[in-house]
């Protein structure tokens, strides 16, 4: 059973991690030339995270819908589209945390090399 501190904990001993006021957090995976940033919170039950992998002004909300080929829903978050992904604490371990994560990151990544010729997220 993972409790809010163990999660934390883990995230902060795997990756390099900025915490913010608000209980928020970033970091940031790099792999073969590319990066892709991941926003989390932690409550006392769940992780949540999201991964931008386009701006609005790049496409529209149908289209970030319909070409989402991933298992991750898709959420609109000010300027940008997101990938987004929910899970419960309690059963957790520290390989499925970063299963989230990277599987995460990962399909970020690629959606947003589809619709960007930049890696800006």
């Amino acid at each position: 059973m993972a409790t809010k501190q163990q999660v934390i904990d883990h995230i902060k001993n795997e990756y390099v991690v900025q915490f913010f006021n608000d209980g928020t957090f970033k970091f940031e995976l790099k792999w073969e030339g590319r990066s892709q940033g991941v926003y989390g919170a932690c409550t006392d039950s769940e992780l949540q995270l999201t991964s931008a992998f386009a701006l609005k002004t790049e496409i529209t909300a149908a289209q970030a819908l319909r070409h989402n080929e991933s298992m991750f829903g898709v959420v609109e978050l000010e300027t940008v589209f997101s990938l987004k992904h929910n899970v419960l604490i309690e059963n957790l371990d520290d390989s499925e945390i970063d299963q989230g994560i990277r599987s995460l990151a990962f399909y970020a990544d690629e959606y947003e090399s589809r619709v960007s010729a930049q890696d800006g997220f």
